[in-house]
């Protein structure tokens, strides 16, 4: 009886062994999907939530506690668009080019420092000055936030339409709970304490960016590390 060769002519015998080995390996999800997907999570909510906080509250923030007409909250609401169509590319940039990290944490910086604007300096100059700020906090985070989803739901292609849907979980809660949590908190305890609460969440989000940054570069360099060359060609 002709007995059939335990690996195919003219492929070693280790290499047959080693392309399961590396296939079983490629099928399993990284690592940094399993562990990391928490953290990003609560980034994207807490800086949603910020946003949303003032966003919604912005008009009456200008004309009851600012004193300011609706023509000139227009004139604000003109400027931030302005900063917002200009400044998208530059940190889309800056984020490609220069630090992801650095791109994040810019808009917990302008969430703290425009919400002490509205707060301190509740004049035309001082709210123009803070809701320019929190456009360049979106303006910064969309490209960085998009950017990072696509690379994380990339290192598992099987499964990358359900990390993009867990990324974008803690976002949507935070662009529905923001308003509500901001309403809630200036009828209750005033305006101070709404403010107050938002560079609390913000400072928070900072610490949460750090780590998020770090988790990016650890599932890349994860990623990468997991892929296992192909086998050589077998010789004529």
């Amino acid at each position: 009886y002709l007995k059939e060769p335990a690996h195919p002519p003219g492929l070693p015998s280790g290499a047959a062994s080693s392309s399961s080995a590396g296939a079983e390996a490629a099928e399993q999800p990284p690592k940094f999907e399993k562990s990391g997907l928490l953290p990003i999570v609560v980034f994207g909510f807490l800086s949603a939530c910020t946003a949303r906080m003032i966003t919604q509250l912005f008009p009456i923030l200008a004309i009851e506690y600012g004193g300011l007409s609706t023509g000139q909250t227009s004139l604000i609401y003109t400027a931030s668009l302005v900063v917002l169509i200009g400044a998208g590319p530059f940190f889309g940039w800056l984020s490609d080019n220069v630090s992801r990290k650095l791109v994040l944490m810019v808009r917990g910086v302008a969430n703290t420092i425009s919400s002490a604007c509205f707060y301190f300096f509740p004049t035309m100059l001082g709210l123009a000055v803070g809701n320019v700020l929190d456009a360049l906090g979106k303006a910064a985070f969309r490209p960085a936030w998009g950017a990072m989803m696509a690379r994380i739901a990339q290192l598992n292609p099987r499964r990358r339409a359900r990390t993009m849907s867990y990324l974008s979980l803690g976002e949507g809660l935070g662009e529905t709970l923001g308003p509500i949590l901001g309403g809630f908190l200036w009828s209750v305890w005033g305006i101070g304490v709404m403010l107050g609460v938002r560079v609390a969440l913000a400072i928070l989000g900072e610490g949460v960016a750090v780590i998020v940054a770090r988790s990016d570069q650890a599932g890349l360099e994860t990623g990468s590390s997991g892929q296992s060359p192909s086998p050589p060609s077998p010789r004529p």
